[in-house]
Parts: C-alpha cells; structure tokens; sequence
C-alpha cells in the first residue's frame, strides 16, 4: 500500500541522510516540501543557484537548502531574520530528494485477498497481494514484496523482498525480479522477442527458451516491454532506472546504474555498460556495444559498432558530440554556401565568356 504521509520533522532529521550543516533556528520544522514555483506555508524547499535565493528568502517556506557556495549570503540573511534556517549541504537537489521519502510510505498491508488465483504456496502474514492476481506455480514471493491488482506472473518466478509491482504488469514465465525493485503499471516482463526466419516463402518463429533477469534496486516505468532471451538471459543490472515507454529486446544486458529515458529502443544482443545515460528516443541497433560512462543525446541512433567509454553522442548516426555540433552549424549555412558556390560558378563564366571575345 503507497501512503502519503502530512506529518511535521525537525530540520536536523535531513542529519539520517548526509552530513548537513544548519544555520539559524534548528528546532525548525517542515510539514510538506514545495518547488520554487509553488512554495507552500511551512515546507521544505532547496536552492541550487543564486539567482533563485532572494525568491526562496522571501517566501513562506520554513526551510531552505543550500549549497556551501551561498553560505555567506544566509548569514548575511540571518542577522536580519534570525528564525530562518537554511541547511547547507553540497548536492541540495539530492538532500532535497531524501526529503521526499517522508512524505510517501510503501507500507505491505500483510494479506492475500480472496480473489487471488494461485497455484504456489505464499507466506500471507509478509507479502500484500490485491485483488486479481494470477501467480503460476513454483513461484516464490519474498517479504514485503507489494503486488497491486490485476498482475499476472508466470510459473517459476521468483519475486525477491522488498519490491512493489504496480497494476496490470505481465511477468512470463522463469523470470527472476530481485529486491527493492519498482516495476509500474502494464509493463511486460518476459514476453518474446521478434525473431523470425524465412525459409523464402514465410516465416518460421524462433522460439525463445532464455528468461529475464532483473537485479536489485531496478525501477522499470510504465508500458516498459523487456523480451526474454532466445537463449540464456536478458539483463538489466542493479541500480538502474528504466522511464515509461521503453523497449529492451531478447539478449540485451544493461549495466549498472544506467539511465534509460522515454521511448528508448534498445535491439537484441547490444551490450550497454554501466552508468551509461540514454536520452529520450535513442535508437541501439542490434548487438551494439555500448561501453561505460556514455551519454548519447536524444533520437541519436546507434549502429551496430562499438562505442569507447566516456563518450558524448549525438545525431544519426551517432558521432562525437561536438562534431555533431559542428556539422549542425555547417548544415545551417548550407545554402548560403551554395549560394555563394553559383556566383562564383556565374563569375568564373563571365570571365570565360569576356576571354573568348
């Protein structure tokens, strides 16, 4: 069950999550958390930049974090208003994101309901499963997994502590999710890839034998499609956070802690490394290698090549970013450069005209 929690905490409670630094009153509170553009009464707010600190001085917010950068500036605040409280901390974007586990609980509701059909033994006094669950059999549930209703999971799973699935997601059969791991609504784990080979009059269907295997602290977005291996597994390792709207097909490994944003599509066999960040639209093509620490730009496509670490990407194909930046440039004087092409192509002819004269 998600709860969302109005509760007030004490300022020196953000201390459970860094190393904070406070100045002004630290018996402070906050009851909510705000952005800049709707601070409410009482709430936590975080500054990153100075051009923003005047607008969250001069708002209700209780409580404002800030860089150590724009420490000065808050004592200079302070002096004059010695009940403000500013935090200090040196990523207030990420402190601010610890704040927001306050307000929104995932809470297991510890119970199987009546309408759940299962053909597996579960533990109901650890696990909350809601109405209209299907669960195949030799499936194993850990504790505090939280399944919504209206999911449906394949013979052979196993679902490890600690992971919630939304409403409507399909998980095949022999698929493995591991702990702490967020899967939302009607995604699809499992199903099989697009493979097919023609005997020169149709089709004939591979069929894919392989599973998919999810490591631990994986967040998977909404209508998310992750195909099943043909043979052995697809991948995605832990720490990674996969957005709405993504396709992985059969064989792909995704490295650790990896970003993959909207309507990405990633094809069979490519191998993405860790901490490799895919902006919306990115095309991978089949078995690309994708080594650690790349960023590829938004609807860049990516050929069947390998791709050196630490690299920036851009366009389609993907070259290195700047060059991309480059031709981008040239690109947009083009017709002013073949506009200059044909006067200089008219000079040249005049001059040849006026030589036989």
């Amino acid at each position: 069950m998600i709860k969302y929690i109005k509760k007030e905490h004490f300022v020196n409670e953000l201390s459970q999550f860094a190393k904070i630094k406070i100045l002004g009153n630290d018996q402070n509170t906050f009851s909510d958390i705000s952005n800049l553009d709707d601070i409410k009464n009482n709430s936590l707010i975080y500054v990153s930049e100075i051009r923003f600190f005047e607008i969250a001085c001069n708002s209700r917010a209780s409580a404002i974090i800030i860089p150590y950068t724009l420490e000065e500036k808050a004592k200079e605040i302070i002096k004059i208003d010695p009940v403000k409280t500013f935090i200090l901390y040196e990523n207030p974007k990420l402190l601010f994101t610890y704040a927001t586990s306050f307000f929104k609980k995932r809470i297991p509701n510890y119970g199987i309901d009546k309408s759940v059909i299962t053909k597996s033994n579960l533990d109901e006094t650890n696990v909350e499963i809601n109405p209209y669950v299907t669960i195949g059999e030799n499936v194993v549930i850990e504790k505090d997994v939280i399944i919504d209703s209206f999911v449906s999971i394949g013979d052979n799973c196993i679902i490890k502590e600690g992971t919630i699935i939304f409403s409507g997601v399909k998980i095949y059969e022999n698929c493995e999710i591991g702990k702490n791991c967020i899967i939302h609504a009607n995604t699809v784990i499992g199903a099989d890839g697009f493979g097919f080979v023609s005997n020169g009059e149709n089709y004939q269907k591979i069929e894919h034998l392989g599973r998919v295997i999810i490591e631990d602290n994986v967040e998977i977005g909404a209508n998310c499609s992750i195909d099943r291996a043909t043979l052995g597994e697809t991948r995605i390792k832990k720490g990674t956070k996969i957005d709405n709207l993504v396709q992985i097909a059969h064989n792909v490994t995704i490295g650790e802690n990896s970003i993959i944003c909207a309507q990405v599509g990633i094809a069979g066999g490519a191998k993405i490394g860790k901490q490799v960040t895919f902006a919306g639209q990115v095309g991978v093509s089949d078995h690309a290698i994708v080594e650690d620490n790349v960023i590829v730009g938004a609807q860049a496509g990516l050929t069947t090549k390998k791709y050196e670490k630490n690299s920036f990407l851009l366009g389609t194909p993907a070259i290195d970013a700047m060059k991309f930046k480059k031709s981008i440039v040239l690109f947009s004087q083009l017709p002013d450069i073949v506009k200059k092409l044909y006067e200089i192509e008219n000079l040249m002819n005049e001059i040849k005209n006026k030589s036989k004269d």
